[in-house]
């Protein structure tokens, strides 16, 4: 029997926000959740969250930095 992951894309827009706000262990869980659904995000969502996480990124200095660029890689591929 094939294992079916649960599919949280329609939470991705939720989910990059806590990504934004919340702390590096955060960060990765949402960053972690969002891939795993990647493929089933629309186009529109994906530049959506990009345009979210592009302009945050702009101003952030911090731990997260590496992980924001990271998720931009996962929605552009």
């Amino acid at each position: 029997m094939l294992a079916v992951g649960l599919n949280y894309s329609e939470y991705s827009l939720d989910l990059a926000k806590v990504f934004l706000k919340g702390d590096y262990i955060t960060a990765i869980e949402c960053l972690t959740v969002i891939e795993e659904s990647v493929r089933e995000l629309s186009k529109a969502t994906k530049e959506e969250i990009m345009k979210m996480l592009e302009v945050t990124h702009i101003s952030q200095i911090n731990e997260k930095k590496e992980l924001t660029l990271e998720l931009i890689a996962i929605l552009e591929r």
